[in-house]
């Protein structure tokens, strides 16, 4: 009996190996490891998948601190504008790992978007400080968008400009997506490692904290920063002052002394005279108070003013 039943037993064992060969070879996956890919190439490649997610792990969290550390100016970026600490992004990482995972993920979406949202206004700023010397007006400067596209049609053609705007849209969505997609990635890494994330957001805030007392700098540059925040502060500034000038500008133009004079009635002084009327640009002070582009000014003006001189002389000296 006891022979019968070796015998039965090792016939069942052979035939279940020789039903699933590859299940019998292939090691067991451990719980709540990563899907298996398309095709189910990560368990064929499985040193390979291991070094594309740990990839994306440090390219997500390189993008973050790049979108939190970058500067709204060109000649602010430099290597010491990223070897600082974020207040910001110590403290949103302390928020991500006290909150309930629906409120977490929630958190993460939102907070990931408007990180793309600030490192968008930021190159746009960068564009507006190199051709006008000044950020980008949220209230006022939409306008300039159409002028810009109209400029990119005048130069390159309508195809051109179909070209460059559906690239600039396609970018500034690009720029949405991965922020997004990298914010919710480095929050599950620090969900996944709860403990030594809570230890090293600590320690960040420590490290932080003690650098804006001490007021440490490197290469000039402070260690700790809040640029993001006061950034958002100054907008809103921005923004608050542009609406209250606008509300200003609709009342007092709606006072018009003159609206029932009648039109020959008007302007009567300066009948039989010769009427100069000048318009002058904002962007003249701009352009003699740059410094990259009042050398060059100056020296126009320089040479118009003496030719108007050596012009005027002439003309006074007896014929």
């Amino acid at each position: 009996m006891s022979q019968e039943a070796t015998e039965e037993v090792t016939r069942e064992s052979a035939d279940s190996a020789a039903a699933d060969p590859a299940e019998a070879s292939s090691p067991a996956e451990p719980p709540g490891s990563s899907s298996p890919g398309w095709f189910g190439w990560r368990r064929r490649y499985p040193r390979t998948a291991r070094g594309v997610t740990v990839g994306t792990t440090v390219l997500a969290g390189a993008l973050l601190l790049f979108a939190l550390l970058v500067p709204n100016r060109l000649e602010r970026l430099g290597p010491e504008a990223f070897f600082r600490l974020p207040a910001e992004g110590i403290l949103l990482a302390g928020l991500l790992l006290a909150l309930p995972p629906r409120s977490r993920r929630l958190i993460a979406v939102v907070s990931g978007a408007l990180l793309g949202l600030l490192t968008v206004l930021k190159f746009v700023d960068m564009g507006f400080y190199q051709v006008l010397a000044r950020p980008f007006d949220l209230v006022l400067d939409w306008i300039l968008l159409d002028d810009a596209a109209e400029f990119v049609r005048e130069s390159f053609g309508r195809t051109g400009q179909v070209l460059a705007v559906v690239g600039v849209l396609v970018l500034i969505v690009a720029v949405l997506v991965l922020m997004t997609l990298a914010m919710v990635r480095v929050t599950n890494l620090m969900v996944g490692n709860r403990a030594v994330a809570a230890r090293t957001t600590l320690i960040l805030g420590t490290a932080w904290i003690t650098c804006m007392t001490l007021g440490i700098q490197v290469t000039g540059v402070p260690l700790a920063t809040k640029g993001n925040a006061e950034f958002l502060n100054n907008r809103v500034e921005q923004v608050r002052a542009g609406l209250r000038d606008g509300r200003v500008f609709q009342k007092q133009a709606a006072v018009d002394a003159f609206a029932k004079t009648p039109p020959d009635q008007l302007l009567t002084g300066l009948r039989g005279k010769d009427v100069l009327f000048t318009f002058i640009e904002s962007y003249g002070r701009v352009a003699i108070d740059d410094p990259a582009m009042a050398p060059q000014i100056d020296a126009v003006l320089k040479e118009g003013t003496t030719s108007l001189k050596a012009a005027d002389s002439s003309r006074a000296a007896p014929g």
